[in-house]
């Protein structure tokens, strides 16, 4: 079924992932690094509790998807509150003022 749905081509979606350029996305840099640096930080606390080599591996991950998400969510977040608060000012600056 899903082969015979036009929009489907893995050599679409291919090249599209090899265009995918992490500068041009806002905040995704950042996010990628705090992810590495945290899902780092969390495998390596795990493996010297722990011992266990696949236990820690799963808990790198799991930290690095975790805290890039929510790092990449609170900086779009702020960066649309922030757009906000500067389209209030503006709006508030291009109001007429009433005559006294």
């Amino acid at each position: 079924l899903m082969s015979q749905d036009k929009r489907y081509d893995p050599s679409t979606i291919w090249d599209n992932f090899k265009k995918f350029d992490v500068e041009k996305v806002p905040c995704a840099r950042v996010s990628y690094m705090q992810g590495i640096a945290f899902g780092t930080m969390v495998g390596l606390t795990r493996f010297l509790t722990s011992k266990l080599i696949k236990s820690s591996c799963n808990w790198a991950v799991g930290s690095f998807v975790i805290s890039s998400v929510g790092s990449l969510e609170f900086c779009r977040y702020q960066r649309r509150q922030k757009a906000e608060n500067l389209k209030r000012a503006i709006e508030e600056m291009n109001k007429p003022k009433p005559k006294a």
